[in-house]
C-alpha cells in the first residue's frame, strides 16, 4: 500500500503520512507535478526533504515532470527511495543516466507510462536493474479520477512483456485504485497500489486500509487455493491455512470445505 498524500482534503502532509504509517502501510506515495508535463502542480523535492524525518518509511517519488533529468539530483538528495520518471518525458539515454545515478545513490529506480503509451522499446536493456514499472490506470495530473478499465488487459499484456524481457521487479498501480478496482488490478499482475482518495478521501484512514488489505488477501488466497488445486495439494493446503483462510471463507465460498477439514 501506497497512500498518496496529495489525495483528500487540503491538510497538513506530515499529518497525513503519520496517519498513514500508523496503519502499517509500506509506502508514502510522493505525486510530483510541475504543471507543465501535466496541467497541475504539487510539491516539488524542498518540500520532499522537509518531510523525510517525519518517517523511516520508504518514499515513493513519482515525477510527473519534464525533463526529469535536469532534476533527478534533486531528488536524490531528499532521500526519495524509489524514483519513478515518466516515459514520455525522457530519452533512453536520459533514462540510462537517471538509473545509473539512483543505483548509485542506493535508490530504486522506476519507470510509468500513461494509460495510451506503450512499453518503449529502448527499456528492455534496463530491465533488470527496474524496481519499479508504474501502469497508470487513470490520466496524470489530477487526484481523484476514476479508473480506466480498458488499462486492466493492457497492464497483464505489460506485466508478461516486462518478465519475457528480464524484469524482477514490481508493477505498481496508480490511479483510481479503491476498494473496488483493488481485486482486479492485483489479478493483472499489480503488487504495489497507490491508494489516493481511497484513503484519504475517508473519514476513517483505520477502516479504509484495512478495507484495502482486505481486498488483497481474498486475492491472494484466492490464487494459492488456485494453485494448490492445480497441484493436486488443496485439502493439505486447505488444513494448513485453516486459521488464515477463515476471514476470508464466505468470499472464496470455501466455508463447508474448511468446516470438514479435522
Amino acid at each position: 500500500m501506497s497512500p498518496s498524500i496529495i489525495a483528500g482534503e487540503k491538510e497538513n502532509y506530515e499529518d497525513k503520512i503519520k496517519k498513514a504509517e500508523r496503519e502499517g502501510v509500506e509506502l508514502i506515495h510522493l505525486d510530483v507535478m510541475d504543471g507543465r508535463f501535466v496541467p497541475n502542480s504539487t510539491f516539488l523535492a524542498d518540500t520532499i526533504k522537509k518531510l523525510r524525518p517525519v518517517t523511516t518509511l520508504p518514499f515513493d517519488a513519482h515525477l510527473m515532470i519534464e525533463k526529469p533529468i535536469d532534476h533527478i539530483d534533486e531528488y536524490i538528495d531528499a532521500r526519495c527511495d524509489i524514483i519513478t520518471v515518466h516515459a514520455e518525458a525522457c530519452t533512453e539515454k536520459e533514462f540510462a543516466v537517471i538509473q545509473e545515478r539512483c543505483l548509485a545513490a542506493g535508490i530504486s529506480p522506476g519507470i510509468a507510462i500513461n494509460p495510451k503509451t506503450d512499453v518503449p522499446k529502448w527499456l528492455y536493456p534496463y530491465l533488470p536493474d527496474l524496481d519499479i514499472v508504474i501502469v497508470m490506470s487513470v490520466n496524470p495530473g489530477f487526484a481523484g479520477q476514476k479508473f480506466i478499465p480498458e488499462t486492466l488487459p493492457k497492464m497483464v499484456a505489460v506485466n508478461k512483456e516486462l518478465r519475457e524481457h528480464g524484469f524482477k521487479g514490481y508493477i505498481e498501480a496508480d490511479g483510481g485504485i479503491d476498494a473496488t478496482t483493488l481485486q482486479p488490478v492485483y489479478d493483472a499482475g499489480a503488487r504495489i497500489f497507490v491508494a489516493g482518495s481511497a484513503v484519504y478521501g475517508n473519514s476513517d484512514i483505520h477502516s479504509a486500509v484495512i478495507h484495502l488489505r482486505h481486498k488483497a488477501a481474498v486475492t491472494l488466497e484466492k490464487r494459492l487455493l488456485e494453485h494448490s488445486t492445480k497441484l493436486g495439494i488443496r485439502a493439505d493446503w486447505m488444513k494448513a491455512r485453516k486459521n488464515i483462510l477463515i476471514p476470508y471463507a464466505s468470499e472464496l465460498a470455501i466455508e463447508e470445505e474448511l468446516n470438514a477439514i479435522k
